[in-house]
């Protein structure tokens, strides 16, 4: 009878190799959100993802006026949302990004965006799927004359994340690992 054994080393390394890549989602890994003006970081920010929380949060206040917007990153998309107020009764604050404006959402080396969709959107002018670029693991979105027209405008872009090549290995190297050194009685 040919029986494979295992090493207590081999089992514990190769279940906690397979309960990282297997809990290889978005939320609670860490990321990066970069808003570049030009060639200038107008903001930047850390975070964990998370399914509860907004991760990040900007806002305008010139005189009586606000405006301000939020974007949550979840397992599998982005929204968007934009809020403003303030002046006479019936103003209606919209928000422009006028000249050369990216944002860039860069998540850990050892996953990787494999596709994205737009989801919906609602008052939101300029914004295409040429605007969307992505390489491994950073999403770039060109906000260049996106104009967000009035308080309540959203956008969605969905998109699918995975582990990277070398995660896979380490995946691929568990599977081998009971055609390693036999022992014989």
């Amino acid at each position: 009878m040919n029986r494979f054994q295992f090493g207590g080393y081999t089992v514990v390394l190769c279940a906690s190799m397979l309960a990282c890549q297997s809990q290889a989602g978005l939320v609670g890994q860490p990321a990066q959100f970069t808003w570049l003006e030009g060639s200038s970081t107008r903001d930047a920010s850390s975070f964990l993802v998370s399914s509860a929380l907004v991760e990040y949060y900007w806002s305008s206040n010139p005189g009586e006026l606000w405006a301000a917007f939020s974007i949550d990153f979840r397992e599998s998309s982005m929204v968007l949302s934009f809020d403003s107020g303030g002046g006479p009764p019936g103003t209606i604050v919209q928000w422009t990004f006028f000249g050369s404006n990216q944002f860039t959402l860069s998540i850990p080396t050892s996953m990787a965006f494999s596709a994205f969709t737009f989801g919906s959107s609602s008052n939101v002018a300029n914004l295409s799927a040429s605007d969307l670029s992505f390489v491994n693991n950073a999403l770039t979105i060109d906000m260049s004359g996106v104009v967000l027209q009035q308080p309540g405008a959203t956008f969605t872009l969905n998109y699918t994340t995975v582990p990277t090549p070398s995660g896979v290995a380490l995946l691929f190297g568990c599977g081998l690992a009971r055609f390693g050194r036999k022992r014989r009685c």
